[in-house]
């Protein structure tokens, strides 16, 4: 979404996105550097840089903070001066993220108190664990396919041209004649392929219209693709 020309586009006129109203007042923004980042509505913000970013409504940071690939999902309502005032007497942060806080790789859920100078860093060298205040997942919604050599499929979007090689190493389960399961995954194990096409699926139309009210509206969507050819396992 962070993109020039974004796969999923909330600025294209002819396949508009709706969103639900909110009476909230224009995000406020000092002393930041943002760099492809989309900040909503009702933002109160004095971070030192915003990076490849998402910053849900009423969302705030601190002074000198900066957010790298993150999706900061919002609150749900504003504290009151009374609340800020009680939670700073008891030690309590704020809804949001504090001052002089780095954060890189993550998704911040609503109404989440980060503090001052926290650092947190998401990535591929953290295992996969749950805890009482976070989570670590290397993929969200992610899609499961059985493959061997040789087979073309198409599979969400990915980043690259055709050509391109690309590897999975979330390897969950193999076959050689005797079968192995991983724990989630298998330590060890990948599989290679490459990058065919990049391709937009079948034209979704989604039609509204109000009976006697004169409303109707149209969209359409095509999903983006891209074609791989499997070449090692």
């Amino acid at each position: 979404m962070n993109d020039d020309i974004p796969a999923f586009n909330l600025f294209d006129s002819h396949n508009q996105i709706f969103t639900r109203a909110r009476l909230l007042p224009p995000s406020k923004v000092s002393n930041t550097l943002i760099n492809k980042t989309l900040v909503a509505d009702g933002c109160i913000v004095f971070a030192e840089k915003l990076e490849n970013s998402l910053i849900g409504i009423r969302s705030r940071i601190g002074e000198g903070s900066t957010l790298k690939n993150c999706y900061m999902m919002g609150a749900d309502f504003y504290e009151t001066l009374g609340q800020l005032v009680d939670n700073q007497d008891k030690g309590i942060p704020k809804i949001g993220i504090g001052n002089y806080s780095s954060l890189e790789n993550c998704i911040i859920d609503k109404n989440t108190r980060i503090g001052n100078h926290v650092i947190i860093r998401g990535g591929t060298h953290i295992e996969d664990q749950d805890n009482d205040l976070f989570t670590v997942r290397d993929e969200i919604a992610g899609l499961q396919y059985k493959v061997e050599k040789d087979q073309k499929l198409f599979v969400n979007r990915l980043q690259g041209e055709a050509g391109d090689a690309v590897t999975f190493d979330k390897v969950l389960l193999i076959n050689n004649g005797a079968v192995t399961v991983g724990a989630p995954s298998i330590k060890g194990a990948s599989v290679g392929a490459k990058i065919l096409d990049q391709v937009k699926g079948d034209k979704v139309i989604v039609f509204k219209k109000k009976r006697r009210k004169g409303y109707r509206v149209k969209n359409g969507h095509r999903q983006q693709f891209t074609q791989i050819q499997i070449v090692s396992i």
